[in-house]
């Protein structure tokens, strides 16, 4: 559709003509951009191409257009009438809105704002809105930017909802949220959580250096008072493709290129002093199982099945000079004190403690190798040769009273135990 003059009305009355006047302009059928266009109001004037008719520079319009309505001014009238956009509204929530709709150029595309309060629904464009440095919700949720470098997030559950096609939390800045839940949904196509885009330096040493997350500190731990099952962090997944591949639940890779030690991953599990009662039934500063859960379960073939598999490895070239003790595993028992003990009334304390269930194994330690073995099967250093484990005396030259049994590439032997 174009301008139509029956549409026009001047709104202002006042004899004096050098003042701008105030026009209102409707059209139900042309948009608010349509409308707004250079050229539009030409047929207002009488003579556009001179600047002659009714309209004037700095003259005042409100237009109510098909899908919205703006107040404008006229910046121009000659060649083709020109309007812009003539107010912000600022607006006092708590004061000022009332029930109805309002709609417009900045300030708010196709919202509706109504209640005593004020409620916002449909899309907010950006710029909309200019917030204090502190927002309260009715439930006293609260949004707080006091802070220079700080967002913090009062909330009971903070939902994120939606197909997130970027970062839902990139850790570039600081973001503080103060929540009994932050609940992810969607499908993700890309990190969930990233940290990638941050410089990371610790700033104190020992376990109160800052750290990408953190549940307590060493003096300062979280506090669980309940008798039920609980955990730090707990993560379920399954997989179902039939790819040769493998998932890993919890990956860490840890580099160095100093001379600072590095664990990619580390347990400490302490027991304090005990409040009441005999104490905890169970310590492990770490448990792994692997476990077929099903009737149905199988494994492939040539599959390895291993509650842990602890591996050492170097490159040709790399080296390890004369002293390094390297091994896949480092058992080491350091129980001190006269109610710790070994036997008796007191614990029993192992190096390896092995137990079985369910089917026999085929022996307690297996050797296989794709080099060249094993130079001894056990090794003594001098500070364990004069030790009570190894003894000095000779053994009765008698009949031998039991034997171990070897397998050694599938024939059995037998090494004799005599009784001391």
């Amino acid at each position: 559709m174009a301008y139509s003059n029956d549409n026009l009305v001047r709104v202002s009355s006042t004899a004096n003509e050098t003042a701008p006047k105030i026009y209102a302009y409707k059209s139900t059928t042309d948009a608010i951009a349509t409308i707004k266009a250079s050229g539009y109001f030409n047929n207002a004037m009488i003579n556009v191409v001179l600047g002659l008719g009714k309209l004037a520079i700095g003259d005042v319009m409100f237009l109510q257009g098909s899908d919205a309505a703006e107040l404008v001014r006229i910046t121009a009238v000659t060649t083709n009438v020109t309007v812009e956009h003539y107010v912000t509204v600022t607006l006092n929530m708590e004061n000022i809105l009332t029930t109805g709709n309002l709609t417009g150029g900045n300030l708010i595309a196709t919202s509706d704002v109504s209640g005593a309060t004020g409620t916002f629904s449909g899309a907010v464009g950006a710029g909309a809105l200019t917030l204090t440095d502190v927002l309260t919700f009715s439930d006293g949720a609260t949004i707080d930017n006091t802070g220079a470098d700080t967002l913090t997030i009062t909330e009971t559950n903070i939902d994120l909802v939606g197909t997130l096609a970027v970062d839902v939390v990139n850790a570039s800045g600081l973001l503080t949220i103060t929540s009994e839940s932050l609940d992810f949904a969607g499908t993700p196509t890309n990190d969930v959580i990233d940290f990638s885009g941050i410089t990371w330096t610790p700033n104190v040493g020992g376990s109160g250096g800052n750290c990408l997350i953190r549940a307590g500190t060493y003096g300062a731990p979280l506090t669980n008072d309940s008798a039920y099952q609980s955990g730090m962090i707990r993560l379920y997944g399954r997989t179902t493709d039939l790819n040769t591949s493998y998932d890993r639940g919890v990956f860490v890779c840890l580099k160095t290129q100093g001379s600072k030690g590095i664990f990619p991953v580390s347990g400490l599990a302490e027991v304090e002093t005990t409040a009441s009662g005999d104490g905890p039934t169970s310590v492990h500063a770490c448990q792994y199982i692997a476990h077929l859960l099903e009737t149905g379960s199988k494994v492939a073939s040539t599959a390895t099945v291993h509650g842990g598999w602890f591996k050492i490895t170097a490159i040709d070239g790399a080296t390890m000079p004369v002293g390094v003790v390297a091994a896949p595993i480092w058992i080491d028992n350091q129980l001190y004190g006269s109610n710790i003990g070994s036997g008796g009334t007191l614990a029993t304390e192992y190096g390896i403690y092995a137990t079985t269930g369910g089917s026999r194994p085929h022996a307690v330690i297996g050797f296989n190798t794709t080099s060249s073995g094993y130079n001894n099967f056990l090794s003594f250093d001098s500070t364990v040769a004069s030790q009570t484990m190894l003894g000095s005396a000779d053994i009765d030259a008698g009949t031998a009273d039991r034997y171990l049994k070897i397998d050694i590439n599938g024939t059995a032997y037998g090494i004799q135990l005599y009784a001391i």
